[in-house]
């Protein structure tokens, strides 16, 4: 094999790594929706061939970490290497109960399934084996909870004491 001249920048090391040998038949494999294994890359090297398979997905890639602790970095390398800003489907530390249910962790999951199912999924998720194996709502659950607000259609609003108005209905 001749050689290539090494990436100056490191967004241009996802498209060098994809001329790699060996590189075109895990993405045949992937487009065939069958399995491929990408062995020996750790920590960098893992998020490089991460973020290469990001930019050949049509839609969202998630990514399954063993540890909590590796999110931050995963998500500074594949920004690195494809400009992509992933987003981190979190864990709770332990289920939530009555008092806790109410948490950052439950409104960022809850966000995230929001977004997956919206107009504009996101690109790239990060996330650990906790955090899928723990319960989240149906999308159902989802529609009979959620709650309409839309401005007020009203002929003569009142005014407050500082002239503004501004009215909010549910439905």
């Amino acid at each position: 094999m001749a050689s290539r001249p090494l990436p100056s920048d490191l967004k241009d090391l996802p498209p060098w790594l994809e001329a790699s040998e060996g590189f075109a038949p895990v993405l045949a494999a992937l487009r065939k929706g069958q399995a491929a294994t990408i062995d020996g890359a750790w920590h960098s090297a893992a998020a490089l061939a991460a973020g290469s398979l990001a930019q050949q997905t049509p839609a969202t890639l998630l990514v399954v970490l063993a540890h909590p602790r590796d999110l931050d970095a995963w998500a500074e390398d594949l920004a690195s290497f494809t400009g992509i800003t992933s987003l981190v489907f979190p864990a709770w530390d332990s289920l939530p109960n009555k008092e806790t249910v109410l948490d950052d962790v439950g409104g960022q999951r809850l966000r995230m399934i929001r977004r997956l199912d919206g107009d504009a999924p996101p690109r790239l998720i990060l996330t650990t084996m906790p955090a899928l194996l723990q319960p989240v709502p149906t999308r159902e659950q989802l529609a009979e909870r959620r709650k309409n607000c839309a401005p007020a259609k009203r002929s003569s609003p009142k005014r407050s004491s500082s002239g503004s108005s501004a009215a909010i209905s549910s439905g």
